[in-house]
């Protein structure tokens, strides 16, 4: 009887609390998929931060040929950017990534939908937890 009364009070306190209990099954990190549907080989460059300018000294680099995909691992509610480039390091596109919970399914980033790389990146490439990119 009292385990019932303390699992009652416990239901009651988590749905008073208006807790999300969607953060609470979270994983630390799933997978997206990067599509290079450009027409030659590139670099995704994970970069610094999600404001990083010129993606100097990017944490690492993967070279992807062109119709090839890899996935990489990031983190729900964490934002980044990537840069695609060139094969001689020059920044073509730039990919940013958030979403606050994990998607059900992986997601794909199409290179040839990510936008040109500027400085700042364009806020309006951030994906959202609806579909491919």
């Amino acid at each position: 009887m009292r385990a019932a009364v303390i699992a009652f009070l416990l239901l009651l306190v988590v749905g008073l609390c208006g807790c999300d209990t969607r953060a609470m099954d979270q994983p630390d990190a799933f997978a997206v998929r990067f599509q290079n549907d450009l027409a030659s080989t590139t670099f995704l460059a994970l970069c610094n931060s999600d404001r990083s300018g010129k993606c100097e000294t990017p944490a690492y680099r993967d070279r992807i040929a062109a119709g090839s995909a890899i996935e990489e691992n990031i983190s729900p509610d964490v934002k980044t950017e990537w840069a695609v480039e060139a094969s001689d390091g020059h920044p073509l596109r730039c990919v940013l990534l958030y979403w606050k919970y994990a998607p059900d399914d992986t997601p794909t980033v199409r290179f040839s939908s990510a936008a040109a790389w500027s400085w700042p990146c364009s806020r309006l490439t951030s994906s959202a937890p609806l579909g491919d990119i």
